[in-house]
């Protein structure tokens, strides 16, 4: 008798994901953060849901160098009326995980947050540079400015 799956609980889903390793090639997309999965993903075969490893072991709060005023806060699905946001990383739009000040209307994709904090992938917190940069402008797009490749 083969072994029973191993699952685990995860705040974004309501059914138990299995670990689950992908096939070179395959058409898994993260629910998370909407990006190709590849390698190891968590998931619910019953709903379509997959996570992968940074989207399923992303930190539920975290101290972000691009808002030092309030913690962010993951989410799994936006709350505005619209169920989307604007990411204040990128300018992108987004409909999946993301990581909100609800106090400032702040709001980054998971991967955005993650490629400018060193520590997110610890869930580590941050101290600020004061004064730096840390994002350029949003992506303009639209008839006048083509998407960038």
């Amino acid at each position: 008798m083969a072994a029973a799956p191993t699952t685990y609980k995860h705040f974004s889903h309501a059914h138990a994901l299995a670990v689950h390793h992908t096939a070179p090639g395959s058409d898994v997309h993260c629910s998370g953060c909407k990006s190709r999965a590849a390698g190891c993903v968590y998931a619910c075969w019953a709903c379509n849901y997959f996570l992968d490893q940074q989207c399923f072991a992303a930190a539920r709060s975290m101290l972000h160098p691009a808002h030092p005023t309030h913690p962010l806060t993951l989410l799994p699905y936006p709350t505005y009326a619209s169920a989307s946001f604007f990411c204040n990383a990128c300018g992108l739009a987004g409909d999946a995980f993301c990581y909100c000040c609800s106090d400032c209307e702040f709001d980054v994709h998971v991967r955005c947050a993650a490629a400018h904090n060193p520590n997110a992938a610890a869930g580590l917190g941050y101290t600020p540079h004061t004064g730096s940069a840390l994002y350029p402008p949003p992506v303009q797009t639209g008839a006048l400015f083509p998407t960038p490749m």
